[in-house]
């Protein structure tokens, strides 16, 4: 299954996980209500299913409203990596003291999920994955017996190792 980021907000929301206020956009004519909601400064973010979106210029701190509009046209219009987003997030931008990065993703081979965790960040986790593997954590969880308690203990252990206060 992917996600897109909004869509795996809302699943977060569900559950109780606390999550930045924003809101999803369909067209530009939408960035006010948005921006007037969220307030500002605001991250603009194209809802792409790419790797490196970050880097490539589809997540955007803006300012003003007219930066906000003048972005989120450029998304609609070009794109990210040449996939061009039907919707975007518009969220409040808050104060990062720790980025971290968090994944659950499926080894099809293996047959099981695989949780992937650092400390590095997810700006660049693609880049760290090659350059830095050991400083992604990853658990195996068999689909039979779901994700268990000591599952989350040795990812809290192991990222203490890799430097988590």
């Amino acid at each position: 299954m992917r996600l897109y980021e909004y869509e795996g907000k809302e699943v977060f929301k569900k559950y109780g996980i606390i999550v930045p206020k924003g809101v999803v956009i369909s067209n530009v004519g939408m960035v006010k209500q948005a921006i007037d909601e969220v307030g500002l400064p605001a991250v603009v973010k194209a809802q792409v299913l790419v790797g490196g979106r970050g880097k490539a210029g589809g997540v955007r701190i803006v300012k003003s409203l007219k930066e906000a509009i003048e972005i989120t046209d450029r998304l609609f219009k070009e794109g990210v990596k040449g996939v061009k987003p039907r919707r975007i997030l518009i969220e409040q931008a808050v104060p990062i003291e720790k980025e971290l990065y968090l994944s659950i993703t499926i080894d099809r081979a293996k047959r099981e999920y695989i949780i992937l965790a650092s400390t590095e960040g997810g700006v660049d986790i693609e880049e760290i994955a090659a350059k830095k593997p050991e400083a992604i954590v990853k658990i195996s969880v068999n689909p039979l017996t779901g994700l268990q308690g000591y599952h989350l203990r040795s990812l809290s252990y192991k990222l203490k190792d890799l430097g988590l206060s």
